[in-house]
């Protein structure tokens, strides 16, 4: 197509588009078209800004329910810990008590044999209680589900990496997607206390 047909086609766009370039230089169809295209780019430009801002938004919005829903899951994890614990310890614990309450004023070797064996007892029955806290299902599930989170995070990372590799040529901390994953995930930290 030789630069006449373009110009040709240039002006049937504009009439098309409603635009009279009638009595118009075949120079000022092209700077006209030239401009609308600009004005065009430019306005897309905005729009394109606004879907990003707007994008940008609804992520902050789901981050921090993300965070405020893994604070939520750490405080129950705690409270199922300590109701664990409270369950095996309590029992022994509060029977070594009792014994020692039911001494007499003036120890004899009875009494003190009395209160070593309930001591064993007590040691023995924590012993028990905290190997049954390591097969609880509770504990399980919540090890299974920390498993899973570190290999989701793991997941992430490498599918992060991988996209700032595509995407960009600095070594790190730019604005690329891959690192506004990488930010997003490191604002949500994975629950690093050992249960078992």
């Amino acid at each position: 197509m030789n630069a006449a047909e373009r110009v040709n086609d240039l002006r049937a766009d504009a009439t098309n588009q409603g635009i009279n370039v009638e009595g118009l230089s075949d120079v000022e169809v092209v700077l006209a078209a030239y401009d609308r295209a600009r004005t065009e780019a430019y306005d897309a430009g905005h729009k394109v800004q606004a879907i990003l801002v707007d994008q940008a938004k609804r992520e902050r919005v789901v981050l921090a329910t993300t965070r405020r829903n893994a604070q939520d899951d750490r405080r129950t994890l705690a409270g199922h810990y300590l109701q664990a614990l409270i369950e095996g310890a309590d029992r022994p614990i509060t029977g070594l008590i009792y014994r020692i309450e039911q001494l007499p004023e003036r120890g004899g070797v009875k009494p003190v044999a009395a209160l070593k064996e309930a001591a064993r007892d007590a040691k023995y029955e924590i012993s028990v209680a905290q190997r049954h806290r390591a097969t609880h299902p509770e504990m399980v599930t919540i090890g299974m589900q920390r498993a899973e989170i570190a290999r989701l995070r793991d997941y992430i990372s490498s599918a992060a990496a991988a996209i700032h590799t595509l995407l960009s040529t600095r070594v790190s901390g730019c604005d690329c997607p891959g690192c506004e994953l990488l930010i997003g995930m490191d604002d949500v930290p994975a629950e690093v206390t050992d249960v078992s």
